[in-house]
């Protein structure tokens, strides 16, 4: 389980056992959101001016993810499938994020709020 407070922290406690959790500090304000990827190996933090921020549960380290001003507003995040890419809606793009590059994959202009969700086969 993950618990995501305002100041940027995040408490990641496995509830199978008695465990009082560690703290990922994200270096993030005005959080907003987090996502866990399908095979639980990150976790996803946004933030109300547009950063987005990874923590890998593995090797216990994080990253930011080199976005721009342009996505501001996150409203929805979105893991593939295969945990490579990272889709997320922002004002009026999609954008695909390649996260093992770290780098754009693709965005695509919408005209009104949209979710990403991923087919299986995507």
């Amino acid at each position: 389980m993950a618990i995501l407070y305002a100041d940027g922290k995040v408490l990641i406690i496995n509830i199978d056992i008695e465990d009082t959790g560690i703290y990922w500090d994200t270096e993030l304000t005005s959080v907003v959101m987090l996502d866990w990827s399908p095979n639980d190996k990150f976790i996803v933090v946004s933030s109300s001016r547009g950063n987005i921020a990874l923590y890998n549960t593995e090797t216990s380290q994080s990253q930011l993810l080199e976005t721009n001003d342009e996505y501001r507003s996150i409203e929805a995040l979105s893991w593939s499938f295969d945990n490579r890419f990272l889709a997320f809606y922002a004002l009026d793009k999609i954008i695909i994020w390649d996260v093992e590059k770290n780098e754009l994959n693709n965005s695509l202009r919408v005209s009104s709020h949209f979710t990403p969700l991923w087919y299986h086969d995507s």
